[in-house]
C-alpha cells in the first residue's frame, strides 16, 4: 500500500485514475493510478459483497462441484450442422430456379 498514511482513505472497489488525489505515489496503488491504470482494491471484501449483493459466508456451505461454475454446456453441434446444410441446399435449389429464366 505504500509508506504514506493516506491508504485508509482509498476505499474499496474500483478506483479510477484522478478520482482520489489523496493517494501517495509511493505505494503500488498510487503508482498504477499515476500511470492512468485503474485499480481494484479488495481491502474490505465484506463491504464490497454487501454493495454488490454477493453472498458472504453462505450457510450451509455449498457442496464442492455442485455450483453452476463447475458445469459446461454442450450445444447440439449435429443439429446446427444439419440445419446449415439444409439451408445451403434450399438456397442453392431456389437460386437455380430463379436464375433459369435468364437467357444470355
Amino acid at each position: 500500500m505504500g509508506s504514506g498514511g493516506d491508504w485508509n482513505n482509498v476505499g474499496s472497489g474500483v478506483i479510477k485514475p484522478g478520482a482520489n488525489r489523496a493517494i501517495p505515489a509511493s505505494g503500488l496503488i498510487g503508482k498504477f493510478l499515476s500511470q492512468g491504470i485503474p485499480v481494484i482494491n479488495i481491502i474490505n471484501i465484506k463491504e464490497l459483497a454487501v454493495k454488490y449483493d454477493l453472498p458472504i459466508d453462505p450457510y450451509p456451505i455449498p457442496e464442492l462441484g455442485k455450483d453452476k461454475i463447475y458445469y459446461t454446456y454442450k450445444y447440439p453441434v449435429n443439429m446446427v450442422l444439419f440445419i446449415v446444410i439444409i439451408t445451403a441446399i434450399v438456397i442453392y435449389i431456389y437460386g437455380k430456379k430463379v436464375r433459369t429464366g435468364y437467357v444470355r
